[in-house]
């Protein structure tokens, strides 16, 4: 059986601008400091979408809280302190994308 899949629209609050491939870097630790090697896996967590401070996370339906725990915990990217936001969470592509614009 198929298992569902949810998208994490999320947004990075910082008073500097931060470079997309940071993001992205210190998003992977971070929830993988949180949910570790095996959550992680289950978790199943890919980048859809990333743009300057905005992005896209498609996850499974059953490790959604988890992930959203783990993006509130990360307080620094390259110790510039930050809060991340998760704006919208989404069974379809198109709707998250929605979100962006």
């Amino acid at each position: 059986m198929r298992e569902k899949q949810r998208y994490l629209v999320y947004e990075v609050l910082s008073k500097n601008k931060i470079s997309t491939i940071k993001i992205k870097k210190e998003l992977n630790e971070g929830l993988y400091s949180y949910l570790g090697i095996l959550g992680l896996s289950q978790a199943n967590v890919n980048f859809v979408d990333q743009y300057s401070n905005q992005g896209i996370i498609l996850t499974n339906s059953k490790y959604m809280h988890h992930v959203k725990a783990a993006l509130t915990l990360i307080a620094n990217i390259d110790d510039i302190p930050v809060i991340i936001n998760v704006k919208k969470v989404s069974g379809m592509l198109n709707k998250a994308r929605e979100t962006l614009k």
